[in-house]
């Protein structure tokens, strides 16, 4: 299949399921996928987000390989999509050697636009099981967020500090217990 078949299929609205399959076939999928993702339309980019989320946890070698080039596309983004493409990440850690993502998670838990950060905090518990040497790094960053301003169009967001200190202590709490058990 050339890729002007496999934009067309994209194009095809069809189940998941279909892409996952064509995935399995197509070498060029996931590539098709993520330069979409970098440069399609706000909703190509939020589909192809998605099926590439749904790709990497059905096929997540597949996926894994091609892990730089997701890191580059959530660079590029800074919208739904990256939260899915977070999501791919987050579903092949235990495949990806940490020096891989390391810098761009910690950006992205550094952030101080709450949407990045909440996205990077979705994945802690995850990132910390497969990356326990990076625990003490990701601790203190939490412990350090209601220090952090957050911002909302250029301005510094009190609720917003307030919303991310929540979720930073939700966190502590799961990965102070989990060193307990």
């Amino acid at each position: 299949m050339n890729l002007m078949q496999i934009y067309h299929e994209l194009s095809k609205n069809k189940a998941d399921e279909y892409y996952i399959e064509l995935a399995e076939k197509e070498v060029l999928m996931i590539p098709v996928l993520i330069e979409i993702v970098q440069s399609g339309n706000y909703s190509e980019r939020k589909k192809a987000a998605c099926i590439l989320e749904k790709i990497s946890k059905n096929l997540p070698y597949y996926t894994a390989v091609l892990v730089n080039y997701i890191i580059n596309a959530i660079s590029t983004n800074n919208d739904f999509s990256s939260w899915c493409l977070w999501k791919s990440i987050e579903n092949i850690f235990d495949l990806i050697d940490v020096n891989v993502v390391e810098d761009r998670f910690i950006k992205a838990l550094n952030s101080d636009v709450l949407g990045e950060y909440s996205i990077a905090c979705e994945c802690v518990e995850k990132y910390v099981l497969n990356f326990p040497e990076s625990r003490n790094k990701i601790i203190d960053i939490l412990k350090n967020v209601k220090k952090r301003d957050f911002v909302i169009d250029g301005k510094v967001s009190e609720i917003c500090r307030e919303i991310a200190a929540e979720k930073a202590e939700l966190l502590l709490n799961k990965l102070n217990l989990s060193t307990m058990e």
